[in-house]
């Protein structure tokens, strides 16, 4: 009965190995994306004056970083490509570890709390948050149409909003578009230049709040559009 039952064991083995189990398959690529530290920023330089009336405020204000949003045509944890006008294309072996608009908001949040003028606050801690962020991810591709100078693209609307006595009030309502051109390194390549995005936009949208503190600026100062607009906007 022992012979036989080792038979058994040994045939199901072989058939495992048989069963294309063991079959090699092609490596999947898993990346992530990230701006960097801002704290090396040139543009402090330039706005030092109003850094300085900042600092008088008290440091480090609270700020809560909410759920990013992404359009559904962009909503994938593969790499996609724009090959034409109006096609795209997967990359079923190069993908992001996490879903893009967990990933992007994650080291949004990260990106501001590194900064000099916001700390980390839980949802519960209400009386410590001064500001909300959240935003809408509205482009996340590699624009492959010119194969000599192919393009990381990313544009994402950020929404910064301060806490006032009867609520929140609008802040910052823009969109912040980026292209970084890549031609080495491909996949890999590709996620440094969307960090590279990722930074430029952050950069950017630490300007207009430096600008914007302490001045009630909003909507038509900056040529804010509606929220539900895709792309267009005055810069």
């Amino acid at each position: 009965m022992m012979k036989k039952a080792t038979i058994i064991i040994f045939t199901a083995i072989a058939l495992l190995g048989c069963s294309g189990l063991e079959k090699k398959f092609p490596k999947r690529n898993l990346f992530v994306i990230e701006a960097g530290s801002m704290k090396s920023e040139s543009y402090k330089s330039i706005n030092s004056s109003k850094i300085k009336e900042l600092d008088k405020t008290g440091g480090k204000t609270g700020l809560i970083v909410r759920q990013f949003t992404i359009l559904p045509e962009f909503d994938s944890n593969y790499f996609i490509y724009r090959i034409s006008q109006n096609q795209y294309i997967y990359d079923y072996y190069n993908n992001f570890i996490v879903s893009p608009s967990s990933m992007v908001t994650d080291d949004i949040g990260r990106f501001l709390y590194d900064s000099p003028y916001f700390k980390r606050v839980e949802p519960n801690e209400s009386e410590d948050i001064k500001y909300r962020l959240w935003g809408s991810i509205i482009d996340l591709y590699g624009d492959m149409q010119n194969k000599n100078n192919p393009e990381a693209v990313m544009t994402i609307r950020l929404v910064l909003e301060k806490k006032t006595g009867t609520g929140f009030k609008s802040v910052i309502n823009k969109i912040y578009p980026a292209k970084v051109i890549f031609t080495q390194g491909g996949a890999k390549g590709l996620v440094d230049a969307w960090g590279k995005c990722l930074k430029r936009i952050m950069s950017n949208f630490y300007k207009d709040f430096i600008n914007s503190t302490g001045k009630g600026i909003h909507g038509k100062r900056f040529g804010y559009n509606s929220i539900n607009s895709r792309r267009a906007c005055v810069f």
